[in-house]
């Protein structure tokens, strides 16, 4: 009776040993419900090569529509594997052209697979009832770009008049910054009659210092704005 127990021990601690022992990576491809597929991921591989688990590979909209996560799911039956992918993308493209693939555990045939080493390969086409979509985008694009140029030159033109009246407030302030501005009438007159009045001050004390008559030489020259020339008799 003992020994029974003891191999049944055994027996059921080499079952555990061996479950185990098995790899977590090794999986059975009729099992799985669903994939999610990331653009910004790679699929894993034994050869080391990089294949990225989301790529768009034609139908001319790879450019207009960057899908970023799909997901495939297992809507087969009766153990048949048939897959059915969405991805968030506008209403008026659709995913076409669907090629997933994953690399075989033990060989191309396998029917378990190596875990997350599934890529999706896609195209994307444009839905029949939205073909006139891209008129109106080409449209609103076309008057995005109006805009942004009524903008800047709406900017330029308010950047010239501020200019322009800078300029013309200068001008206002001093007409002609070379031209030394002119003194008042009044002050030119009594500049002249006070240089008139020491010309005669000067002149008659000359004469008036003396006690014989005096007589100006017509050759002689009568400076104004110096001393005056005088001959005795």
């Amino acid at each position: 009776m003992i020994n029974h127990h003891s191999m049944l021990l055994v027996y059921s601690i080499n079952l555990i040993v061996i479950v185990m022992a098995q790899p977590n990576d090794r999986i059975l491809l009729e099992n799985i419900d669903a994939l999610t597929f990331e653009s910004d991921r790679l699929a894993k591989t034994r050869r080391n090569q990089k294949i990225p688990q989301l790529k768009c590979i034609g139908g001319g909209n790879c450019n207009r529509v960057k899908l970023e996560v799909a997901q495939c799911f297992n809507v087969g039956s009766n153990q048949s594997i048939e897959w059915e992918c969405r991805g968030d993308m506008p209403s008026k493209y659709k995913l076409v052209q669907v090629n997933m693939s994953c690399e075989g555990y033990d060989s191309p045939q396998d029917q378990y697979i190596l875990a997350d080493s599934c890529a999706l390969q896609y195209s994307i086409a444009k839905r029949s009832d939205a073909v006139d979509d891209d008129d109106d985008d080409d449209n609103n694009n076309n008057d995005n770009d109006d805009n942004e140029i009524s903008s800047i030159t709406i900017t330029i033109m308010v950047a010239l008049f501020i200019l322009l009246f800078g300029c013309c407030l200068c001008y206002r302030t001093n007409p002609n910054p070379n031209v030394k501005p002119a003194q008042p009438k009044s002050l030119e007159r009594s500049k002249s009659d006070r240089k008139g009045q020491n010309s005669s001050e000067s002149f008659g004390g000359s004469v008036m210092g003396s006690n014989q008559n005096a007589t100006i030489s017509p050759n002689s020259n009568i400076d104004r704005t110096s001393s005056l020339s005088l001959s005795l008799q």
